[in-house]
């Protein structure tokens, strides 16, 4: 008896209820275990979570609230931030007061709110109503997601979709099948069919025939990784014309790196086609032009050689057989006919040397340029000496040239670079130097110089700046020195300043020799 008595009271003493305080701190832990976890899952959210009381005042943010707009928890409390633009505020108003008043909660607004450096955030804002533990309205929890990067994703792809949709050039897009996506306007526009007809069909649909394989082997190139631009193709329209295109091709990867199509761009090529062949046809009669004007100034200046000659061999004669009969006046006026006819011959004589040029079929050849200046400076000898003139060279290269006209050339700028000086000895230096495909020559002197208002005139034929009386000369030699350098595929210029001296400067392309051959023989 006594041992079940001892168990009964066991048992009873086991199973009795808590006592009141037992049951309040149990919950108590519970309730503290919760808040722990609502603490935590707030803190830990990538979203900045602010807890606002009934007054809209802050009575709690996360850490992703200081992280996205700046002010911390001691900041916050107590305040209404973040600050909301002018613009925005009668529509925050409305969601506040909704879940306030109405506990009707909002989701995924989106718009911007101030940081505490005074920048503007992208945010999707959703608010829903806060209850206390007595179940009373307490106030409003809102949760700002950070969207600036989806916001600046959908900006570039906006842009981008209008610079594909407005293109100028026509672009199709197409799977790795070749199965064609989408096209731009200018597709539409160039080909002739709609977006609608083009998407779903294949790519080589616009395509002739015999140009698929080109096609077909420059996306395949594509595919490897390969850049293919600017490629020469056809394409045919709707109407079934064809056009040329340049057509370049880009590999189309999604952000993984992964192919997932082409895009081909394709630049009509008809207007340039057209544009090409007008100016073959407009070279062509030029050159027909100038080929049959070059003759014609041959051919004149021949013929009146020839009269001129002998009309100054008359004036000689008159003057051998009747200068003795003739008073002072008629011998001035008999000497200045002869002038006439002698500046005449020169001038004749120029002309018949500048049509020249452009009919001389001499072939290029190898040329020491050290040899040519020995050659002009051989031909100016006499000047020089009469002029007390100095004139000094550095190495020259050896290039591919017309030996001929290299002396002429070298000759007319040396000469000119001599005579045009005043009151001191001439000093001329030679010298090249060389470029990326050619080397430019310079003839500097110590000469006059030349005003800027009259460089545009000096290399025209018979244009001279100076008098005659002052310096001899036909006007026609630097005309001559333009249109050899300019022959040999190079140009000529000057800079000058007056009383100081002139340098001229002219360039020589350094090319192959079989090129410059050609060139020279005009084949």
């Amino acid at each position: 008896m006594n041992d079940d008595r001892k168990t009964g009271k066991q048992l009873t003493t086991e199973t009795a209820p808590q006592s009141a305080g037992e049951q309040y701190r149990a919950l108590y832990e519970k309730a503290k275990q919760q808040e722990e976890l609502y603490v935590s899952l707030l803190n830990s959210s990538s979203d900045a979570i602010v807890i606002y009381d009934t007054d809209r005042r802050i009575m709690y943010i996360n850490p992703s609230h200081t992280r996205i707009f700046g002010w911390t928890l001691e900041e916050a409390r107590g305040n209404r931030l973040p600050v909301v633009p002018e613009w925005d505020r009668a529509e925050t108003d409305i969601i506040v007061e909704r879940a306030l008043k109405h506990g009707i909660p909002c989701s995924a607004y989106e718009t911007q709110r101030y940081t505490k450096w005074g920048t503007l955030v992208e945010i999707g804002l959703s608010a829903s109503p806060y209850y206390d533990h007595q179940g009373k309205l307490a106030g409003v929890l809102v949760i700002y997601r950070d969207i600036s990067a989806r916001k600046h994703a959908e900006t570039a792809l906006r842009l981008m979709s209008k610079v594909f949709r407005e293109g100028i050039d026509p672009i199709i897009i197409a799977d790795l099948e070749g199965i064609i996506l989408d096209v731009n306007d200018a597709a539409e526009h160039t080909y002739g069919w709609s977006r609608e007809e083009l998407i779903g069909q294949p790519f080589n649909m616009a395509i002739p025939t015999d140009c698929h394989d080109q096609v077909n082997e420059l996306q395949e190139q594509c595919k490897k990784g390969a850049k293919i631009r600017n490629v020469e193709s056809v394409r045919y329209t709707r109407a079934g014309r064809t056009i040329p295109v340049l057509m370049s091709l880009s590999l189309l990867t999604d952000d993984k790196g992964t192919p997932v199509g082409i895009a081909s761009i394709a630049q009509n090529l008809t207007d340039l086609k057209r544009t090409e062949e007008q100016l073959r046809d407009r070279t062509k009669a030029l050159e027909q032009s100038n080929q049959e004007l070059e003759q014609f100034a041959y051919v004149a200046a021949h013929d009146l050689r020839e009269p001129l000659l002998a009309v100054a061999g008359y004036l000689r004669m008159l003057e051998r057989r009747c200068g003795k009969n003739l008073d002072d006046h008629g011998i001035s006026l008999l000497m200045r006919a002869l002038d006439v006819t002698s500046r005449m011959d020169a001038l004749i004589g120029s002309l018949l040397a500048y049509s020249r040029l452009g009919s001389e079929t001499e072939a290029f050849e190898l040329t020491d340029f050290n040899l040519i200046m020995s050659k002009a400076l051989d031909n100016l000898r006499s000047t020089i000496e009469h002029l007390g003139a100095t004139v000094t060279h550095q190495p020259l290269p050896t290039l591919m040239a017309n030996p001929s006209q290299m002396v002429q050339l070298l000759q007319n700028l040396v000469g000119n670079a001599v005579k045009f000086v005043r009151e001191r000895s001439p000093v001329v230096s030679v010298h090249a130097l060389q470029g990326e495909a050619d080397w430019v020559f310079i003839v500097r002197d110590n000469g006059i110089g030349i005003h800027q208002s009259d460089l545009p005139r000096i290399f025209l034929p018979f244009e001279r700046v100076h008098g005659r009386d002052e310096f001899p000369g036909t006007g026609i030699g630097l005309a001559n020195c333009k249109k050899i350098v300019e022959r040999h595929g190079g140009r000529l210029w000057v800079d000058s300043t007056p009383g100081e001296g002139s340098t001229f400067f002219f360039s020589l392309p350094d090319r192959p020799c079989c090129a410059i051959r050609s060139e020279g023989n005009g084949q």
